[in-house]
């Protein structure tokens, strides 16, 4: 059985903010994953009120694999049990646009994705509807806390890892994480970076930086870190596939990468593996939109999304999970592995994304970031 030793993730219930709490690691905080009893592995009502639905709602996502896997673990269940219909839309938006959005009263979808950085802004400014008060009340104890929210819930988990070889490394790559990406005299070859402020966090743990204590970022830190391993970066990755196939193609043999990319091609049996040392957990959130034509059928959508059932299905097709515990239950022990989520313990010492110094400090750090990139 797996376990969610020492967390180290607290909620705000006022913002739904996940932040990094030191406590937490210190005294070992356990939550046992599938101890949920059968009931959690069923799926939840279609209605929170007890009333029938109909009609339609729309759902936001970025598309592609991951809207097919949203259609095949949660949306088609939906419609047939439930008696709505489900619109994907996909689309490239900004906050503003959210805003403006709201402002003009004309909304592009009622329920969907938000980013980490966005959350607790939309809920500081109205955006997001604040779910009934009962709607925790049937999942209670089989939630991973910090993935709840008076605003909304996880809908993936996923991390930041380090990322490598198995036939072009020396044995013990990854036993130190970040720190090994960054030796190139032990590991000599080429690397890959991802071309984001987010390559601070991973300096500063090269560099011995506690987990905990890596906010604020100390940009001179991150940055003189960075110049060390600046010569040896082939290239800069923007797109989630481009780490994992550098490494696959010979052009570098470590990277960072987004997990989820790493498991896919291990799982095809390719040459390539990631440390969990240190990973950076991020997590995305479902939301519904304030005053959506189809408020109820969003709310009621959001709760479907949350048995455990669909989130293991979603797991198996994209090693991404959202925060139901019991969907451990309903995975094969590889794939459960493969998640981000498994490793919330002290003896991977991951860092958290943190929205409290990430949402007023990311212009701050994207800045400073392509003035280095530029030098």
């Amino acid at each position: 059985m797996l376990k969610l030793k020492n967390t180290m993730l607290k909620l705000s219930k006022r913002t739904g903010t996940a932040v990094i709490s030191t406590k937490a690691a210190i005294l070992g905080v356990c939550v046992t994953l599938g101890m949920a009893g059968n009931s959690a592995l069923a799926n939840v009502e279609c209605s929170l009120d007890g009333e029938p639905l109909s009609g339609e709602v729309r759902f936001f996502s970025s598309g592609g694999t991951y809207g097919e896997s949203l259609e095949k673990a949660f949306f088609i269940p939906f419609e047939e049990e439930c008696g709505v219909k489900v619109i994907p839309v996909s689309s490239k938006r900004t906050f503003q646009q959210l805003l403006e959005m709201r402002d003009a009263g004309h909304y592009q979808y009622d329920v969907g994705s938000s980013n980490g950085r966005e959350f607790p802004l939309g809920i500081e400014e109205g955006l997001y509807a604040k779910l009934p008060d009962n709607f925790w009340d049937e999942l209670d104890g089989i939630m991973i806390e910090a993935g709840t929210s008076d605003y909304g819930a996880w809908n993936t988990t996923y991390s930041q890892v380090v990322a490598y070889s198995t036939e072009r490394v020396a044995e013990g790559f990854g036993d130190n994480g970040w720190a090994d990406l960054w030796d190139v005299e032990k590991f000599p070859g080429k690397r890959t970076l991802y071309d984001s402020p987010y390559s601070l966090v991973f300096a500063l743990i090269a560099d011995g930086v506690a987990p905990e204590d890596i906010y604020p970022l100390d940009y001179d830190r991150a940055f003189a870190k960075l110049d060390e391993i600046k010569p040896h970066v082939l290239f800069w990755w923007k797109k989630g596939d481009q780490p994992v196939q550098g490494i696959l193609n010979g052009e570098v043999v470590a990277a960072s990468a987004w997990n989820g990319r790493v498991s896919s091609r291990v799982f095809a049996g390719e040459p390539i593996a990631n440390s969990w040392k240190n990973h950076f957990f991020m997590n995305g959130w479902n939301v519904v939109m304030a005053g959506s034509p189809n408020e109820r059928n969003a709310i009621a959508l959001l709760h479907y999304m949350q048995n455990a059932k669909g989130q293991a299905k979603q797991a198996e097709l994209t090693q991404y999970l959202g925060a139901n515990k019991a969907a451990f239950d309903l995975l094969q022990p590889e794939i459960a592995s493969a998640l981000a989520s498994a490793h919330l313990n002290v003896d991977m010492a991951h860092v958290a994304y943190s929205p409290e110094w990430w949402t007023p400090n990311g212009q701050e750090a994207q800045k400073r970031w392509n003035e280095w990139r530029a030098e």
